[in-house]
């Protein structure tokens, strides 16, 4: 009898011993828990695709751990019908719905990875829902080789990879990261305040402020062009990164801190070009697949009456020159001469923007050395609308150059509300 009573006395000190070494950590799972879900986190695509339709206010789109942005993309397609739709990798996510008049817009960018990408894109709209015009921005390494060429981004488009088991699972963890990195900035900065001038009673209280950071610092966001906006997850609180109701994406936490980016004066772009890697991986040849599918793709909006304009999206124009300097990307310099003709076949527009320098830009115009912002893409809307008559009737030229002389900003034009 005695035997049992002890043995019941230990196993319930181990339980509580138990619980008391997991309690903190599960306070501290509810809590992200409630952070994930008190931020839109968890909230469903179809949900924010149906509260960016319909308001008229900014609705910022940015989740962390659990954005499907094909998802996103084609699924906001097929609800809204639009009749321009922009379509590219993520270098072209600055075209925006305020360049335009009298027409839905939507930016379906980032939808596309490689080239074989497009024509999933196209099959996927219903016939009769195509859109009018479909402006295509054409990355360049795609028509170099490489080793997902055959590879499609099909199954992505289709399915919704908006999962909060994966943003419950993997969220808290990397919610305590980006806290313990916002406390280190935050002590830093105070740190290196209060060793540059002598102390005083104001500078005590700061650096004993610096213990008392909250969820609610941690999920503030920085002064930009905000006001009024509604944010849907951690990267739209915390950084100002998402998605406007209009497809374009808003890099916020580049436009409240430029020279704080990683690519600043194109240093991580230019030691990509040096090593070779990623979409600067060297290359003098021009497939004769990617050739093929191009006019796979033009032939099936000939097939469909879509109205395709295309273009080269544009590198900084150091970035450019030194891709043209290196002597290892030949491929690039010859691309045009390769394209032209398959366009002309097919009467679709085509230019090539790859240096900035061509549309009237400069390198203080890009978010990094190959993403140009949204004012020099509003000079290339200007450069198309006014070749091409269709696209025109859906522009108010004199207006959008009113508005770009206008700017002051090198990276933006427009108002995020505007759209």
């Amino acid at each position: 009898m005695g035997i049992c009573a002890t043995g019941s006395k230990d196993i319930k000190l181990v339980l509580k011993n138990i619980f008391i070494l997991l309690a903190p950590l599960l306070i501290f799972y509810i809590a992200s828990a409630f952070v994930l879900f008190a931020s839109g986190e968890l909230t469903s695509t179809d949900n924010v695709i149906r509260v960016q339709e319909s308001s008229k206010n900014l609705v910022l789109y940015g989740q962390a751990y659990s954005q499907s942005h094909e998802y996103y993309k084609l699924k906001s397609v097929l609800k809204r019908e639009p009749q321009i739709i922009a379509i590219g990798t993520s270098r072209a996510l600055q075209i925006r719905s305020a360049f335009f008049k009298d027409v839905e817009f939507f930016n379906a960018a980032k939808v596309i990875r490689i080239l074989r990408d497009y024509r999933p894109f196209l099959d996927a709209i219903p016939e009769g829902k195509e859109p009018e015009i479909l402006i295509i921005s054409l990355d360049q390494f795609f028509f170099k080789p490489h080793e997902d060429m055959n590879q499609t981004n099909f199954d992505s488009l289709t399915t919704n990879n908006n999962d909060w088991l994966q943003a419950l699972t993997f969220g808290p963890p990397k919610l305590a990261r980006r806290a313990t990195d916002h406390l280190y900035s935050i002590a830093t900065k105070k740190a290196v305040q209060f060793v540059s001038r002598s102390p005083n009673k104001k500078d005590v209280q700061s650096a004993a402020s610096i213990s008392a950071v909250t969820t609610s610092s941690i999920l503030s966001s920085p002064a930009d062009l905000m006001e009024g906006a509604r944010k849907i997850g951690l990267n739209a609180l915390v950084a100002n990164n998402g998605y406007r109701n209009d497809g374009s994406y808003y890099t916020g936490s580049f436009i409240a801190d430029p020279k704080g980016a990683e690519d600043y004066l194109f240093k991580t772009t230019l030691s990509k070009i040096s090593r070779g890697v990623g979409v600067f991986e060297e290359s003098n040849i021009i497939t004769k697949k990617s050739l093929n599918e191009l006019d796979l793709i033009l032939e099936e909006c000939d097939r469909r009456g879509i109205h395709v304009i295309a273009f080269l999206p544009p590198y900084a124009h150091e970035v450019y020159e030194e891709l043209r300097q290196t002597g290892r990307h030949k491929y690039l310099f010859n691309l045009s001469s390769e394209l032209i003709p398959i366009f002309k076949k097919h009467d679709a527009a085509f230019y090539d923007y790859s240096d900035l320098k061509t549309i009237g830009s400069s390198d203080e115009e890009v978010i990094d050395g190959w993403h140009a912002s949204e004012k020099a893409y509003l000079r290339i809307i200007i450069k198309l609308s006014e070749n091409d008559s269709l696209l025109g009737q859906y522009t108010d030229i004199e207006y959008l150059k009113k508005r770009l002389s206008k700017s002051k900003s090198p990276f933006f034009v427009f108002d995020n509300n505007e759209f």
